[in-house]
């Protein structure tokens, strides 16, 4: 009976792990939609390099702030 419960369990929790996994990607597929549409080239020294200054970032309100997702800014190597 106990072996019964713990794999009734097992499954149950397989299943809520997969469908939260399968949100975050959906929620982190939206927001890389969204950077990646304000993400701009700039021709320097020949190459292209990318400029993050347009990028949207935390607090900046140009997204929807109600969500569990954080923008962490990467430096830019100038």
């Amino acid at each position: 009976m106990g072996s019964i419960l713990v794999l009734f369990a097992g499954v149950i929790y397989y299943l809520e792990i997969k469908d939260r996994l399968k949100a975050l990607d959906q929620q982190l597929y939206k927001r890389t939609e969204l950077m990646a549409a304000s993400l701009q080239y700039q021709v320097r020294q020949g190459e292209k390099q990318v400029d993050l200054s347009n990028i949207p970032r935390l607090g900046c309100g140009s997204h929807p702030t109600d969500t569990e997702l954080v923008y962490v800014p990467a430096r830019s190597r100038r």
